[in-house]
């Protein structure tokens, strides 16, 4: 009979346990997560755009921008997706935040060209034309200088 209750006692502990380790874990996506998500928003409206010039001779020099954009494109989707991120394994606000990171991936991306596309008329108006004037005037974007940091492969997620 006391072997009985002390069994009871010992499976009520550890359940209660496992109970208070599962709610003390927050389901939070992770900065490295987050960063991932944002820089696939970037890659994906980046290809869009690409894809979108309608010059084909411009298409066949971007061909390997295009690929190497793929590869990144594919190895975050692969890394997301190994992270429970994409196949509803996480929580929805967990997944929602993922969603929601990559939408301003493609937004900051989208800003950014808009503000090359800025940059390079008004660069192209000064003779001799000079690279450093588009560089500069790029970084004036927020968007820009944020989406950079994702062309910076050894900062992504293997």
């Amino acid at each position: 009979m006391k072997l009985r209750a002390i069994i009871v006692c010992v499976l009520l502990i550890s359940d209660a346990a496992q109970a208070a380790q599962a709610q003390s874990v927050p389901d939070v996506a992770t900065d490295q997560e987050l960063f991932a998500a944002y820089c696939l928003g970037s890659f994906q409206q980046w290809a869009k755009e690409l894809t979108s010039s309608g010059n084909a001779e411009l298409d066949i020099s971007l061909q390997p921008v295009q690929r190497d954009l793929m590869t990144r494109t594919s190895s975050l989707q692969a890394y997301l997706r190994a992270r429970g991120l994409t196949m509803g394994i996480r929580s929805l606000a967990t997944i929602q935040a993922v969603v929601t990171t990559i939408q301003r991936g493609r937004a900051d991306e989208t800003a950014c060209n808009r503000q090359i596309e800025i940059c390079v008329q008004k660069c192209s108006a000064v003779r001799p034309y000079n690279p450093k004037c588009t560089h500069s005037c790029r970084d004036e974007e927020p968007a820009c200088r944020s989406v950079a940091r994702c062309a910076n492969a050894e900062r992504l997620p293997p």
